[in-house]
């Protein structure tokens, strides 16, 4: 039995327990990453569990309720040691997921699809208890602390080899791309918007290292892939425009993230927020020898409330293929009267995964005349610009995927400012 997977068992265990505690404080111990052991709860605002796996490691009082959490750092898993009137359907909980635990002992968890590898994991008791466990005490859950507990620095491999079968495993509490704390109520919500073509194995890389990240920042977040369908010549700023508006649709986010697939963050104290003005928060990239390469740069990664992205009306639909479009948004902002954000660059600090520049995404061959008149566009080319039609919409455990017909850059050849 592979080594995720029966991590990605236990896992299941641990959930079980833990949909009978209010806040859902009771965290595994992500064992096979590393760097989170010695401070399995810490994440969620509670004392660090003790790494000896003692459980008198890390305790918590609710009203009414008191519970104590551990770890057991050789295998991975923790418990509930103790609970109030709803032990009963606690036991029952624990019971499902034991069962899950043997399954995966006896090799008996092997699917043929995602759906089928989600549901192995997801018992009766849980779906028959999930609204009594999220709506106990959800008035009286504290807000997040601004900067999280326990941040830093983190090991990224660009090169590491991933399925997405291991990341389900070891995101379980993860659907359609969707997550939030439970012990407190997130800062934002959060869209995160990845344009995309191509490039399943860079969104593997970006989901394995991702979905911890968001979470350990406590970010109550969703993530959206947007790829458009035709063979043509590849528009990143549009594919950002739709992205925001389909999200728009699903939740009133506070926040709204654009982020390129072949960039990851190397430090959790790069908050995935959204600030008084638009941020930049890919200014410290290794490509780059962590440098800004220069300062209208504004790429990447960036991040802009709801208002603000209706300020600049999104970005231009003009650009068809690489290059200009990040520029003319930085255009945009000034013009609009805010000023660009950017993080310490040694918080800020990126890796970018290595690639050739893709068929059908050459050079825009008139990005100067477009972001030289940002300012006189604005107005007239953005969301309220913007035609597609979706093709497909694709819930994914991990993500929400949205295909879209984004038309031909013939279709744009207007005669605008």
């Amino acid at each position: 039995m592979p080594a995720r997977v029966l991590a990605g068992a236990k896992q299941a265990a641990c959930k079980q327990a833990k949909m009978f505690w209010p806040a859902r404080g009771v965290m595994w111990e992500r064992g096979e990453r590393g760097g989170v052991s010695g401070a399995l709860c810490a994440d969620v605002g509670l004392p660090p569990c003790s790494s000896s796996g003692s459980p008198a490691g890390c305790r918590h009082q609710l009203p009414s309720l008191s519970h104590t959490c551990w770890h057991e750092s050789s295998r991975g898993a923790c418990r509930l040691a103790s609970w109030d009137s709803r032990q009963e359907a606690a036991s029952e909980s624990d019971k499902a997921g034991a069962a899950v635990l043997r399954a995966a002992q006896n090799n008996k968890t092997k699917t043929k699809t995602l759906s089928e590898y989600r549901s192995r994991f997801v018992s009766q008791s849980d779906r028959n208890t999930e609204n009594v466990s999220s709506n106990i005490l959800k008035d009286e859950l504290p807000m997040c602390p601004e900067v999280p507990p326990n941040l830093g620095p983190m090991d990224i491999s660009t090169q590491i080899k991933v399925t997405f079968e291991s990341i389900i495993s070891e995101n379980l509490n993860v659907k359609s791309g969707c997550w939030k704390p439970q012990s407190c109520v997130a800062q934002q919500k959060i869209a995160i918007i990845i344009p995309f073509r191509d490039r399943e194995q860079h969104l593997k890389v970006w989901l394995y290292y991702m979905h911890p990240f968001l979470q350990e920042q406590q970010g109550n977040y969703c993530v959206y892939v947007v790829e458009q369908t035709q063979n043509t010549t590849f528009n990143r700023a549009k594919l950002m425009n739709i992205g925001f508006m389909e999200a728009g649709k699903d939740n009133d986010f506070d926040c709204f993230i654009f982020s390129d697939v072949d960039i990851i963050p190397m430090d959790r104290r790069n908050l995935y927020r959204c600030s008084k003005n638009p941020k930049h928060m890919a200014n410290s990239v290794d490509k780059f020898n962590f440098q800004l390469p220069y300062n209208t740069l504004f790429g990447g990664i960036v991040a802009f409330s709801k208002q603000q992205f209706l300020k600049v009306n999104g970005l231009s639909n003009m650009f068809w293929g690489w290059g200009g479009e990040d520029d003319e948004l930085y255009n945009r902002v000034v013009a609009a009267g805010m000023k660009i954000e950017r993080p310490a660059q040694s918080i800020a600090k990126s890796k970018m995964i290595f690639h050739l520049r893709d068929p059908g995404n050459k050079g825009t061959g008139k990005s100067f005349h477009l972001i030289s008149k940002a300012a006189n566009r604005m107005s007239i080319d953005g969301l309220n610009s913007l035609f597609y039609n979706i093709t497909e919409r694709e819930e994914h455990m991990l993500f929400t995927k949205i295909t879209v017909q984004i038309g031909t850059p013939e279709d744009d050849n207007v005669n605008l400012p």
